[in-house]
Parts: C-alpha cells; structure tokens; sequence
C-alpha cells in the first residue's frame, strides 16, 4: 500500500494492512490517483470490497483512459463476486444482488448481470439502479428491444423522481447518459431492420 512515508511507491507486498492502510487513508485523502488507488488496493486486502469498488468507480469515470485502475477495477469485482456469491447464500438481500449485479456488469459479464436480475422483483429503491442495469447489459449483448424497454422504464422513473436537490442532481447526471443510450438502441434496430 502506499503510505506518505514510502514517497507513494506501491508496497502490496506482506505486511501489517492496518497501519498500512491507516497511513494510506491519510494519502488518499489528498485525492491523488496513487492515493486512492492505493486506499481501495489496501482495503481489497481487508475485504472491504465495496469500498473499494466505489473508489474504483469513481477512479474510473475521473480517469476514464487509465488502463491500470481498470484493471484494478475488475481484480476488485472478481473477488467481490466471489464473496457476494457466498454471502447471498445467506442473505439473498437486494441490496447484494444489485451490488452483484454491478459488479457482472462492470466486469462485461453482461448475460450473467441480466440471469441475475431477470426474475428480480425490485424494490423501490432499486428501480432505477435495476433498470439502467438491465437496459445497459442487454444493450451490450446486442438485444436491442429488450434494452429499449428498460431504458425507457429507466427515464420514465428519472422524470417520476420528485422535486429535490438529490433528485435534480440524479436526474442531470442519469438522464443523457440514459438518452444517449436509447437512441443508439433505436439506431441498432433501424440498421438491423434495413
């Protein structure tokens, strides 16, 4: 791990991950890549997967092009996923089974994300996280009409969203991506139809 006694040098080997990590939290807090790669590798190493996925989420959409945290990403999801697999064994929560359901997702495993979800009845809070990730995984395996309609049901609950700062701030980042999305559905389907 990377601590602001080692100069920011990678230091994933053995070692005690608590103090390690306690002086990496301190790096990372100075929002720098290698410090915040650095503190979701050390609490990868702790098992705090989702923590780590979440600042490797965000590592990602600030650095789309930095191959190395998109590899970490998906070295984090797959032990996530194991360790998800085991937990809903007995806790079939679906606050897990989104989280898993991401995790397919963001490792391109877009037919096991949509097993997954398919028979899931979500629960209010899940409904947009659940239909962005079936429209976005069917719109990656090329099935087209079936990503539209989640896409759709995805923007109609962004327009149901009541007024406040959260939901206004929801609906300005979801709802282009959402846009963009369908209509690149449409223009699959207009093509496959010629």
């Amino acid at each position: 791990c990377l601590t602001a006694g080692n100069e920011g040098k990678n230091l994933l080997g053995e070692g005690d991950h608590d103090t390690t990590c306690h002086g990496e939290h301190t790096v990372g807090s100075l929002g720098g890549i290698m410090g915040l790669q650095g503190k979701a590798k050390c609490l990868m190493k702790k098992g705090e997967f989702k923590e780590a996925n979440e600042i490797f989420v965000q590592l990602v959409e600030d650095f789309p092009y930095d191959m190395d945290t998109a590899a970490w990403l998906k070295e984090c999801n797959r032990q996530y996923i194991e360790h998800l697999k085991e937990v809903i064994k007995e806790d079939d929560s679906q606050d897990l089974m989104m989280d898993l359901g991401w995790c397919y997702y963001q490792n391109e495993e877009y037919d096991q994300a949509i097993a997954l979800m398919q028979y899931v009845e979500p629960e209010e809070k899940h409904k947009i996280g659940y239909e962005s990730l079936l429209g976005r995984s069917a719109l990656s395996v090329d099935r087209h009409a079936k990503a539209l309609k989640h896409l759709q049901n995805w923007e109609a609950l962004l327009e149901e969203l009541p007024p406040s700062e959260e939901n206004d701030e929801k609906r300005r980042k979801q709802m282009p991506f959402c846009l963009m999305l369908q209509s690149y559905a449409w223009d699959e389907m207009n093509d496959r139809a010629k």
